[in-house]
């Protein structure tokens, strides 16, 4: 059965501890979210500056400003668990299969048995 390698899960818990990390905030820090993700920050900025980045928003706040990113948290967090969904759903589906094929053997093993 596939399993989820060490350093996914620790990336995982490096996820769910920066979403815990201030309960009252929405938004994560683009330098907390790029070590998550494990990427340089200003790449991340600049995904999000030039809107290719599908959960951060950037911009400028005038002609005269700094540039600004917002990562909020719900965006940021279902886009780095989309495949876990999927891990999960695949994983409840091989344990109902491998279930099903024991009580199959199962079954078989009484029949001749029983012949």
């Amino acid at each position: 059965m596939f399993q989820v390698p060490n350093s996914v899960t620790a990336q995982y818990q490096k996820l769910y501890d920066l979403m815990d990390k201030n309960p009252n905030s929405l938004s994560v820090s683009p330098t907390d979210a790029a070590r998550v993700m494990g990427m340089n920050v200003e790449c991340l900025k600049m995904s999000a500056y030039l809107g290719k980045c599908p959960f951060a928003i950037g911009g400028d706040s005038g002609p005269y400003t700094q540039r600004f990113t917002k990562i909020p948290k719900l965006p940021f967090f279902n886009f780095m668990m989309q495949g876990y969904w999927q891990f999960e759903m695949f994983s409840i589906m091989q344990q109902f299969i491998d279930e099903q094929n024991r009580i199959i053997i199962d079954f078989k093993k009484k029949v001749e048995k029983a012949a």
